[in-house]
């Protein structure tokens, strides 16, 4: 496939340095701490890889821990986590982006607030937040986002900042969760767009073939002579769209037809 894609290609898709058997043990990130980011069309199941490592020790640990250790058990972990990537990363923004110790930080405030969902004071609290704060929290929270991008520009603090940023993260979108589940105030509540909430079941399979797709599509176009490094704004933005609605389609489509059945297997383990 490599001899068929010009050198400036939009999407890297190179399999000399893939390890395939790594994404079939949910190792994918692992592939990405070796070799790095060289092929995107399989590349982006590095966060699939990480989801199945939490799954596998993570449900041993809620049977066997008492329920009343759970919470400081997880708040723990978020802890570990964030001196992990603090003290032994070496400053690695791979290792601090794709490493599993360092992604449980996102998988550990998600069951914190699983946990703290359980405790009626808890919900009280959130559903009595005014709608001044909330939108407050949602506009400082959106305007962090693209912060990340730019955190190597902090020097010799990078390691420490890059420690706590994604803590921050998760804590914000931790409370929107809790916010959209609990709050009595809301300016706006997402489920109350239907559309969204149907297509929620779909979205595994929009993440996993959307690089598959927009690939796709710009190859299917080289073959036919159009060149698609040097195409502008207007063209590249109209392939996005097409992309877009295209994942949408395929990601239906794999649902009914493939994923159901593996789906519906599920009832075999409650």
């Amino acid at each position: 496939l490599n001899k068929h894609i010009p050198m400036q290609f939009p999407i890297g898709v190179n399999i000399k340095t893939l390890n395939p058997w790594l994404y079939l043990s949910f190792l994918g990130n692992v592939d990405y701490l070796q070799n790095g980011i060289s092929n995107v069309l399989i590349g982006v199941l590095w966060s699939v890889s990480v989801e199945e490592q939490f799954y596998l020790f993570w449900c041993p640990l809620v049977a066997f821990i008492k329920k009343k250790y759970l919470l400081p058990l997880f708040l723990l972990i978020i802890a570990a986590s964030t001196s992990y990537r603090y003290f032994l990363t070496d400053g690695k923004g791979m290792l601090i982006n794709y490493g599993s110790f360092s992604c449980i930080t996102y998988l550990a405030t998600g069951a914190v607030i699983a946990a703290l969902a359980t405790k009626e004071r808890f919900v009280n609290l959130i559903a009595r937040i005014p709608k001044y704060i909330i939108i407050l929290i949602y506009l400082v929270g959106i305007g962090m986002l693209p912060f990340r991008q730019y955190i190597w520009k902090f020097g010799v603090h990078y390691v420490l900042v890059a420690a706590f940023v994604p803590v921050i993260i998760a804590l914000f979108f931790a409370f929107v969760i809790i916010e959209q589940n609990y709050g009595r105030h809301s300016f706006y509540k997402v489920s109350n767009w239907k559309f969204i909430s149907s297509m929620g079941k779909y979205t595994y399979g929009m993440y996993c073939y959307h690089m598959i797709v927009f690939f796709v599509i710009l190859f299917a176009l080289h073959i036919l002579k159009v060149d698609v490094a040097g195409m502008n704004t207007y063209a590249f933005i109209s392939i996005l769209i097409t992309s877009f609605f295209s994942t949408i389609l395929i990601a239906t489509l794999s649902y009914h037809y493939f994923e159901s059945f593996f789906l519906k297997l599920k009832d075999r383990f409650n």
